[in-house]
This record gives structure tokens, sequence and C-alpha cells, in this order.
């Protein structure tokens, strides 16, 4: 199917944008200038990738921002790897956890987080999303500074591309 990053970003923005201001947070959706508008592939899975993502994160952010981008990590004639990162302030995940973090179910075990859900099945649903897609998902992550989740997804890109453009 054919589905631009940048419409798929402004409606993601609508749907996200309620539960960010309850916490006075700024959520920031972005792409770099050179990704293509029109891509094909699942817009569906990426959307609940997203959403999945993004709303961890502002689940575990208390204050300051969250952050959603997508630029070109790789190009070939066969395929336009679009690379993609949710960043946020939040709490931050343990050097000894953040191995387990995509495993199904499981839960981050810390008294810091008794006041929050478990996060286990979003995280294990998204990355199977993503390698379903042929790509990767990772995360870095400082405690009390907070995460970095990032994920690329090769697309095809549309044959129509620089005779649409979108303002």
């Amino acid at each position: 199917d054919y589905f631009s990053i940048k419409e798929t970003f402004k409606s993601l923005n609508e749907i996200l944008i309620g539960k960010a201001k309850e916490k006075n947070l700024a959520l920031e959706f972005t792409c770099d200038e050179n990704v293509p508008d029109i891509l094909i592939g699942d817009r569906m899975r990426l959307t609940q990738i997203i959403i999945n993502l993004t709303g961890n994160a502002i689940k575990f952010t208390e204050k300051g921002n969250v952050q959603v981008h997508a630029k070109i990590h790789h190009r070939n004639d066969e395929h336009t790897i679009i690379a993609f990162s949710v960043s946020d302030t939040g709490i931050g995940i343990s050097p000894n956890k953040l191995e387990y973090i995509f495993e199904r179910f499981q839960q981050v075990e810390s008294y810091t987080i008794r006041e929050y859900s478990g996060i286990g099945l979003g995280l294990s649903i998204a990355k199977k999303l993503v390698e379903l897609q042929g790509g990767t998902l990772a995360v870095t992550s400082e405690i009390k500074k907070g995460s970095v989740f990032s994920f690329s997804i090769p697309y095809k890109e549309s044959m129509h591309n620089h005779t649409i453009s979108q303002k």
C-alpha cells in the first residue's frame, strides 16, 4: 500500500497529543526533508508500533518531552530503509533490565515503577511487528535521563514520488 510518513505522523500526533498534554509533555513528530513523500509498505503496522512505543514513552515520562523522528537510514535500488526513533526524557531503564525489555510479559520491576502499569506486552508486540517487516528494534537508556527506542524498516519507494508534492 502507498502511504506518506508525514501524513501518518500528523494523524499519530492527533491520536497521542491528548495523553501528552495531560502530563504537560511536549510531543514532537519530525521527519528529515529527504524522506520520500510516498512509500510502499504497511502503514497500519507502522502506526501500531509508534502508538505502542510513544504511548510507553509518555507513560514513563513525568516532565520534558517525547520525540518521534524519521530519517533515511540507507537507500539502494531495491529499498529505502527508514530509521525511526522514539525518545523521551523519562525515568529510563536500568542496564540489567534492558536485555529483557522486549520479552513477552516481562515487567520492569523496581520500586520506581510500582505506580506504572507493566509495559511488557506493548514492547514485545512492537518488536514482533518490526521484525515481520524485515526490520530491527533496539533501545538505549539512561536512568533518570530517558530512553530511545529506534527501529528501521525497509520500504519500497513509489515511482511517482517526484510528481506528487504535498504541502
